[in-house]
């Protein structure tokens, strides 16, 4: 059955202007996001999320506004926060579609992704997730991930 749950990444994206950016290669997928700690509600640190494994993902429309629309929000998706959806339709038809040409090989399971934004949505299906939480400044994290990136091909 089809189940969305939140879960715990140390951080939280702000409900204002949490400033996503997805820095993405064939082989790695993080995704940088101001957010707050549990420990430090005030304080603005940035999100270093890691998705190992990432197969596909997806990055912009539904907003706040429009998240009741997601056809995921019936199942417990919410604003401002991250989430594994568990019995994903997604990963469900990637393995269908990877079936068209091998139909014998079952492809590895991998986990369905998303975290909500302000102004857009993320998704992806991935075999992990990590978050790094760092006080850096936002523009020194997604320059030091961008070259972590584009030296790993």
């Amino acid at each position: 059955m089809l189940e969305v749950q939140a879960i715990d990444l140390g951080i939280r994206p702000h409900s204002g202007v949490p400033r996503p950016v997805l820095l993405q290669s064939e082989s790695a997928c993080c995704l940088l996001f101001e957010g707050s700690t549990k420990e430090s509600p005030d304080a603005d640190v940035v999100a270093v999320v890691k998705f190992q494994s990432c197969r596909i993902s997806r990055f912009g429309y539904p907003n706040d506004e429009a998240l009741p629309g997601h056809p995921l929000y019936k199942f417990g998706l919410r604003h401002y926060d991250a989430f594994e959806v568990n019995n994903s339709p997604w990963e469900h038809e990637l393995r269908l579609q990877n079936r068209v040409m091998f139909p014998t090989f079952d492809m590895p399971k991998r986990r369905h992704f998303v975290i909500t934004f302000h102004d857009s949505t993320f998704e992806c299906i991935a075999a992990t997730v990590e978050a790094e939480i760092t006080n850096e400044s936002f523009s020194n994290a997604v320059a030091r991930i961008a070259g972590v990136l584009a030296n790993d091909v």
